[in-house]
């Protein structure tokens, strides 16, 4: 079963979690991510709950409500972490963790709760691709 987006953006920052200290370094920089993205990925997570809530009462203005209260969690994350692609000292990691952050922007510009109310559910292949990138390279550092 495909996890969902809030579950692959909480996953990745669990990942992250597990690097440790340096300056620059991938282990800093996933460290980093982790910590800091840990509350705009914790709003995105009850935004997406909240979406579901509201698909299922049919509830297309609180929909719409939750896919902006997703919107302003999933920029905040895509800050902290463009944050760390730029302050990587690996160029891998600076590429995947940008990656990362534009597939999020994406997957989350194209929320409409009129395709979700019409089961029609986002695909969030890439995101999902760039989120394991990441956890493959914070893994490795």
């Amino acid at each position: 079963m495909r996890r969902t987006a809030a579950a692959a953006v909480a996953t990745a920052l669990f990942a992250l979690a597990a690097c440790g200290d340096g300056g620059g370094s991938t282990e800093e920089i996933c460290n980093r991510v982790e910590t800091e993205g840990n509350e705009a990925a914790e709003r995105f997570a009850a935004a997406g709950r909240q979406i579901g809530a509201a698909l299922a009462e049919e509830d297309e203005a609180g929909a719409m409500a939750a896919v902006v209260d997703a919107q302003n969690a999933s920029s905040d994350l895509a800050d902290v972490i463009r944050a760390g692609a730029d302050d990587a000292a690996d160029d891998a990691l600076s590429r995947a963790l940008d990656t990362w952050a534009d597939e999020l922007e994406a997957l989350v510009a194209g929320l409409d709760p009129a395709s979700l109310m019409a089961g029609e559910a986002p695909d969030d292949s890439a995101m999902q691709a760039a989120v394991d990138e990441v956890q493959a390279l914070c893994d490795a550092g």
